[in-house]
């Protein structure tokens, strides 16, 4: 199951992925990335595929909870494209 959840990541990631890096606030925490990655990498390492899901969904969740904060951002102030 791991394997085929990282593979949705990396597919999920191609789509958006450039959206995430953005120098927009809420500001990207680069050190929590590091650690969500790495705690993923382990997990799948460990063959411990319920923790590698839930790490995995939880780093999915926080991503785009930014990219709705970027996105609500953009449009109060007028420089969203859905203006």
């Amino acid at each position: 199951h791991s394997e085929r959840l990282m593979h949705l990541e990396v597919a999920l990631q191609g789509e958006i992925g450039d959206l995430l890096w953005l120098p927009m606030e809420p500001e990207l925490d680069l050190d929590k990335e590091v650690r969500d990655h790495l705690g993923i990498a382990t997990a799948v390492a460990n063959e411990d595929a319920e923790q590698a899901r839930l790490l995995a969904e939880q780093h999915v969740q926080s991503n785009f909870r930014r990219l709705t904060e970027l996105h609500h951002a953009l449009i109060v102030t007028g420089d969203g494209a859905d203006d």
